[in-house]
């Protein structure tokens, strides 16, 4: 199945943090603020993504698909319209009909979050922090995660588990695919050779994040959805076109972070103690 909608702290935060699949800390910012960072699945803990179960309702019809994993994640935003992100979710294969849960959880209002507050940003090699929002050339950005998942994977002697309401039942094995891959792209305005030339230097920098921020939770925090990369070389620039006006496509290569052993980490920060 395929999800599509606004990105926010709510459903979409969940989402991002079960395609990364590493652990999540919670912590308190402020009271009432919270903080959730998580990283990718390590490959040494684990191949196996988190799982989850999706209710699906249509008037009469229900449904409870058991055993669901993000086989694929794109957040993206054109000019200063509102992040949307697109996951594909894989299931088990096995499903409740109806769903046999005994409530569904309430509509609650989501925080909308503001296009035009979105910050990208990076380091370069003299420890600058580059802010590519502030000079008004980014044009659009994508980042996409592809776990790549290896379907159809049972083994003789596998265990079938009963589908139920209270557990996923793993009727096929969903491991992590060995060429799980991040294509991560800018595109701007091509106004003289400044960028250019950066782009083309074929240096490493860092922290290079995509902060995407919405109303307020207190007098001072907002609600914050922010995409990491820790290390990361831009490896390709390409001439572009925007409505007719100059511009460059810019093509980035995410590194394995010596820390959390990944090339992309994610940060939330919403009103809620725990982010599961």
């Amino acid at each position: 199945m395929q999800v599509q909608d606004d990105v926010e702290t709510g459903v979409p935060a969940h989402i991002f943090a079960r395609a990364l699949g590493g652990s999540v800390t919670d912590t308190l910012a402020s009271p009432g603020v919270y903080d959730h960072t998580f990283a990718m699945l390590n490959p040494q803990i684990g191949v196996n993504l988190p799982s989850f179960g999706t209710a699906v309702q249509l008037g009469d019809a229900s449904f409870l698909f058991h055993g669901c994993r993000v086989d694929k994640l794109k957040i993206s935003q054109q000019n200063n319209d509102r992040v949307v992100y697109e996951a594909d979710v894989i299931g088990s294969g096995k499903f409740t009909n109806p769903h046999g849960l005994t409530s569904l959880p309430g509509l609650a209002p989501v925080p909308c979050m503001d296009g035009f507050r979105t910050n990208v940003s990076y380091t370069d090699d003299s420890s600058t922090q580059i802010d590519l929002g502030s000079i008004g050339k980014l044009i659009e950005w994508s980042v996409e995660l592809n776990n790549n998942l290896k379907q159809n994977r049972r083994r003789v002697g596998d265990p079938i588990q009963t589908a139920g309401s209270g557990a996923a039942a793993h009727v096929r094995s969903l491991p992590l695919g060995q060429d799980r891959s991040i294509a991560i792209q800018l595109k701007m305005d091509y106004v003289d050779l400044t960028e250019w030339n950066t782009f083309i230097a074929n240096k490493q920098y860092t922290n290079l994040k995509f902060k995407i921020s919405g109303p307020l939770i207190d007098g001072t925090n907002r609600h914050e959805f922010e995409i990491i990369i820790p290390q990361f070389t831009f490896e390709t620039v390409q001439p572009d076109d925007d409505d007719g006006d100059a511009a460059i496509t810019v093509n980035i290569v995410a590194f394995e972070d010596s820390v959390t052993k990944g090339p992309i980490t994610g940060r939330v920060r919403n009103d809620q103690a725990t982010l599961v």
